[in-house]
């Protein structure tokens, strides 16, 4: 069986691709990260020349840093907080939206990555440190998007289990929802349910989603704890000292969103030019800046002539209020908790408060990135070096036997799970079925030929209803093997429920395992050595999606 598969044959994003295979076209858009420790040198150099300037910003980051932490007198951690304040100390910096109950496997993927490249780097280049960062991205106000935890249940099923939007917050950003009473027992029946195989993280998961939490909070609770002995720190994108620390960056884009726009244009221009879909897109007027309103609702703002305004919704009573240059300018100066960017400039945002040398991104991220990287250079910001992320799906003994006793791998699990379990049953069939099945077709067929063309001779407006009788006999005979499948799929249930549960786990929902499983759920089911497994898998650049044994 293969074990591993080029990221085009899986259909990821082709500026991902490109960025992970070293293609040329990647120049066009990024920095070269090729050697990478020369690069990461580099960029250090040059991240570190730009931070020397305003040594208080790092004192500011670690106060941040340590107080995100939930454990941050853990012995790792402290080393890292410790390590952070001196001048040599860069950033490998990785994010996701704060998912319920820790999100997608992609999520843990990711995270296990900035942690293996923050250790190959330290092993590598003694003349600075590297610390792995999680970037928390609170500031979202999608709920929608996060609430959603898949797992394989009972019988081998995909099972969903969604949290609940507390009452009177749509809109809000998530560092500001907390998790309520109406999730408790979501937490709790679906903790209980994965805890069937391993109650390791049972108490973990319970206490991090406990109602007086934030969505942000919970999570950082989860990987704090599912990393603590790896020294990972954190920042919660949604934070109002770091919002502070980024007023700069606020009171500028609101000046310059006119250039902001113009950049964006040339550099989507160009991604067309070259064949590439953009990922962003602008409406006339759009800012990519957001405001809290006084209800405490995300909400965009526009500009027009010299002002600023809320964008409309379709939320009622709401007020349609008007900001001058000057009064953005004071809200980013005296109140910067109710500030908020949009995914143009949260990685200038991020490259703002922390001196990341790399931020470790996936094929959304990347192929984003090609369009906003010159904004860096608008705003005079150090740009970070992008690297792809790993990609993997993580297979089990058990389930490596199914796929090689079937013929079965990750791109024939791209076709439809019934076609897919047709062809398997079809090899069932007794041979004698499908051989007069395979010569009634022939038989028909030919001596069809022969009576279309003599009554074509006699009559050629019947041949049409040759040609319909031909037509309705193959359908027939379709139903009479889609029966004996039928049939045969009734006697060997066993086999149908084990290409099920492999769709289940490699494919769920048509999907990559790694974009829709949650973490958790292998963390429950194999224990915490999964995360050594993936961070011993990652390499950098990856040049292809693997399987990885677990």
């Amino acid at each position: 069986m293969r074990e591993e598969y080029s990221f085009s044959e899986l259909k990821f994003n082709p500026l991902f691709t490109a960025l992970a295979e070293g293609s040329g076209i990647a120049k066009n858009f990024y920095p070269d990260i090729n050697p990478l420790a020369t690069r990461i040198r580099e960029t250090c150099e040059f991240i570190g020349a730009s931070f020397s300037s305003t040594p208080s910003r790092r004192k500011k980051l670690v106060d941040i840093l340590r107080k995100n932490h939930p454990l941050a007198e853990q012995e790792e951690v402290k080393k890292n907080l410790d390590l952070a304040v001196q001048p040599n100390s860069f950033f490998i910096v990785t994010g996701q939206q704060v998912g319920f109950l820790g999100g997608p496997l992609l999520t843990l993927i990711k995270t296990c990555s900035a942690v293996a490249l923050a250790k190959k780097l330290n092993d590598a280049i003694k003349e600075f440190n590297f610390i792995p960062l999680l970037w928390a991205g609170g500031l979202d106000h999608d709920f929608e998007e996060v609430k959603d935890f898949f797992y394989i249940g009972s019988n081998n099923t995909l099972t969903k289990v969604s949290a609940i939007q507390p009452f009177k917050t749509i809109g809000f950003e998530l560092s500001s929802i907390k998790i309520g009473k109406e999730n408790e027992e979501i937490v709790k029946k679906a903790s209980a349910e994965l805890a069937s195989s391993s109650a390791d993280f049972l108490d973990v998961v319970k206490n991090s989603y406990s109602p007086e939490k934030t969505f942000t909070q919970a999570f950082i609770n989860l990987f704090a704890q599912i990393f603590r002995r790896s020294g990972l720190l954190f920042t919660d994108a949604g934070d109002a000292q770091a919002k502070s620390i980024a007023d700069s960056l606020y009171i500028e884009s609101a000046e310059k969103w006119r250039e902001q726009r113009d950049e964006l244009t040339r550099a989507t221009i160009a991604l067309k030019r070259m064949g590439f879909a953009p990922q962003l897109k602008l409406d006339k007027n759009e800012t990519n800046l957001f405001l809290l309103d006084e209800s405490g609702v995300r909400r965009k703002l526009l500009a027009e002539d010299d002002t600023f305004h809320f964008k409309a919704t379709k939320r009622e009573n709401e007020k349609h209020e008007r900001f001058s240059f000057m009064e953005l300018k004071r809200i980013a100066e005296e109140e910067p908790a109710r500030i908020s960017f949009n995914v143009v400039l949260r990685p200038l945002y991020q490259q703002t408060l922390i001196p990341a040398v790399c931020y470790i991104g996936g094929p959304s991220e990347v192929a984003y990135w090609a369009q906003i990287y010159p904004l860096f250079g608008l705003h005079k910001i150090a740009r970070p070096l992008l690297l792809p992320r790993p990609s993997f799906t993580l297979v089990s003994a058990h389930t490596r036997r199914i796929l090689d006793k079937y013929s079965l791998h990750l791109l024939s699990l791209m076709e439809p799970e019934q076609a897919q379990l047709s062809r398997i049953l079809a090899e069932f069939i007794p041979p004698m079925i499908s051989e007069r099945i395979t010569e009634l077709r022939k038989l028909f067929l030919n001596h069809s030929i022969d009576l279309k063309a003599e009554i074509g001779k006699l009559d050629a407006t019947l041949e049409k209803t040759i040609e319909n009788l031909i037509e309705s006999f193959y359908k027939y005979l379709g139903k009479i093997e889609k029966k004996v499948v039928r049939s045969i799929k009734e006697r060997n249930g066993i086999i149908v429920q084990q290409i099920k549960s492999v769709y289940a786990l490699l494919m769920p929902e048509g999907k990559l395992q790694e974009r829709t499983l949650g973490g958790l759920y292998f963390l429950f089911t194999y224990g915490e050595e999964v995360v050594e497994r993936i961070i011993d898998a990652c390499e950098f650049p990856p040049k292809a999606h693997k399987l990885l044994m677990i």
